[in-house]
């Protein structure tokens, strides 16, 4: 007695559908994560994999079909893309990335918090293939039945060029207090380093808090909010130390700012803190370097 196997079957017809109209499917045997570009079904030779809710994609094989051209710089442990006049480069097993755009011969830069580091694995370089598909403005969705990544190519556009700046207002601590969802959204987090978001109906609120300190004078600031991929907003927060010789408080403190701002079309947060010390004039020296240095290469394409 013949027992139809209608996994099998339906793999099978499904490849056979693949061939016959001449497109390529990139769902790996093992993760089955397939990956499209534009309505053209990729053949990679890793597999995707997911980590902390994330998708890595080989490096080299999806940027080129996005019009990007890709670099390991092995001096720098890192991973360099670039695409027009957009560069970005992510650091191996570091949660952040510097991402580089001209806009009328003006460079800026933007030091971003990734949810996961690019990787190695096997001898080939992993990256986040949703946070450097859309910071070169394309569109990512996940598409459940299918199982796969579907990268779309944004039109000029839709395109972001440079960051926009979103424009917000502090929130009085009383007002926080006073409503009982934000008062327990704030007690909940504000003793915790990080940003976090909250939704109310057509404001987000975000708290930005630097987590315990050891003692009073610390001041903390939220100095932009900024779009630079589309959907995802990005604070970046300054917490001041106080001056040597100021008088503070001996006691345990936990500087924090609310503010809110109309969401738009922002979903989604991150951020990171600065501190005002001397080390971070190193940090501003590395990314004034990657600036030059991406400048020159822009020059040499054109």
């Amino acid at each position: 007695m013949i027992r139809l196997n209608l996994r099998k079957s339906a793999a099978i017809g499904m490849c056979c559908i693949f061939i016959l109209s001449g497109t390529v499917w990139a769902a790996p045997s093992n993760t089955g994560i397939g990956i499209q570009v534009n309505g053209r079904w990729l053949l990679i030779d890793a597999e995707p994999f997911i980590e902390n809710n994330n998708i890595l994609i080989p490096l080299r094989g999806v940027m080129e079909n996005l019009g990007a051209k890709v670099e390991w710089q092995q001096e720098r442990g890192s991973v360099a893309i670039h695409k027009e006049a957009i560069h970005i480069e992510l650091f191996v097993n570091k949660n952040t990335a510097t991402v580089i755009r001209r806009v009328g011969g003006t460079s800026t830069a933007e030091t971003l918090k990734l949810e996961v580091p690019a990787k190695i694995v096997e001898g080939r370089t992993f990256i986040p293939g949703r946070f450097v598909a859309e910071a070169l403005g394309a569109k990512v969705d996940w598409n459940q039945s299918l199982h796969a990544m579907i990268i779309k190519s944004s039109s000029e556009g839709d395109m972001i060029g440079v960051e926009r700046r979103v424009y917000f207002e502090i929130v009085d601590p009383e007002i926080v207090q006073e409503n009982e969802v934000l008062k327990k959204w704030h007690q909940d987090n504000f003793k915790t380093e990080g940003i976090y978001a909250l939704d109310a109906g057509n404001w987000k609120y975000v708290l930005a808090a630097a987590g315990e300190q050891p003692t009073g004078g610390y001041r903390l600031i939220i100095d932009s909010i900024t779009e630079v991929i589309q959907g995802t907003g990005y604070v970046h927060a300054v917490l001041a130390a106080p001056e040597k010789n100021d008088f503070v408080t001996q006691a345990l403190t936990y500087p924090n700012v609310v503010v809110r701002f109309h969401k738009g079309s922002i979903e989604k947060i991150q951020g990171d803190f600065t501190k005002q010390q001397q080390n971070d004039e190193e940090s501003k020296r590395t990314v004034e370097d990657l600036t030059k240095r991406f400048g020159k290469q822009l020059q040499v394409e054109d």
